[in-house]
């Protein structure tokens, strides 16, 4: 009995009340004792690399102690709850990426009556992406981050960053590639097509992405970092979409591509429905 830790308990339990509140923090007293806490502070941040690794070597140990003991041991806090939190969006993330490319791909087609064309922009879109995500590790990754916070990007901004992404330039790929399908049916020029559409489209798509820059960027003002690094992460992919991409990159592929751009199977093209994007069908006059 003098080994069984009971009066070491009621000691506890029959302190001053100061004293009882703090040995509260490392045993359940109110719970009859039937739990107790160990507290570890990691020498690194809360989403290093030694963190994750401790977290895993915790579980380990917890799980051997729960086996010799059978007791219920659980692995908890901030860092193991960021750790938890940060595998589970990431695990899922890839699969958000192949997911929403596929989508947008076979969106694409019928509304462009091509099948090069929606992959060139599946393909620039990522690379879109790709650049926000880094300039996002540039100014937020580090022990020492140009703009703050904990050094490391939040796999909810990453995610949000790329739905929207995806979401705002599938919207600039049908104003503009549409108008590029339209001037190629008309004149069979790409040269031309691409020129006529970028020139017709350039301005508006330009100053429509300054406008959403300029909204995007004043998340950067705000101390939470989730918000600020999606906002940063935006900002720049919606300048760089409309600007190096739209009006570069894309006449640059289109032009490599050639004629095989706008390639389309017969068969398939008569399947699919057609899409009036642009709303400039006119209904035939009636008889009489």
């Amino acid at each position: 009995m003098l080994d069984s830790g009971y009066f070491v308990l009621a000691a506890l339990d029959g302190s001053s009340p100061g004293a009882r509140t703090q040995a509260g923090f490392a045993v359940s007293l109110d719970g009859g004792g039937q739990a107790a806490r160990i507290t570890i502070v990691p020498d690194s941040g809360p989403n290093a690399a030694g963190t994750r690794a401790l977290n895993d070597q915790l579980q380990g140990e917890g799980d051997r102690l729960a086996d010799a003991t059978g007791a219920r041991v659980d692995v908890g806090g901030v860092a193991a709850q960021l750790t938890d939190y940060q595998r589970a969006l990431g695990s899922t993330l890839p699969l958000l990426v192949v997911a929403l490319s596929l989508i947008t791909f076979l969106v694409l087609i019928p509304i462009l009556r091509a099948i090069v064309l929606p992959a060139l922009s599946v393909v620039l879109n990522l690379l879109t992406v790709g650049a926000s995500f880094g300039v996002v590790a540039l100014l937020f990754q580090g022990a020492d981050p140009p703009l703050g916070g904990p050094g490391y990007a939040d796999i909810l901004s990453l995610i949000a960053m790329f739905v929207v992404v995806f979401g705002l330039s599938l919207d600039y790929q049908v104003f503009i590639l549409a108008r590029i399908r339209e001037a190629w049916q008309d004149t069979g020029d790409l040269h031309y097509a691409v020129t006529h559409a970028i020139d017709r489209t350039g301005r508006v798509v330009t100053g429509a992405a300054a406008i959403m820059a300029g909204v995007f960027i004043s998340f950067a003002l705000t101390d939470l970092t989730v918000v600020k690094q999606t906002g940063i992460g935006l900002a720049t992919a919606v300048l760089i979409d409309a600007t190096i991409v739209r009006m570069v990159l894309l006449p640059a592929a289109l032009r490599l591509t050639g004629r095989a751009t706008f390639w389309m199977p017969g068969w398939l093209d008569r399947a699919l429905p057609a899409f009036d994007v642009e709303g400039t069908s006119r209904p035939a006059p009636s008889a009489g």
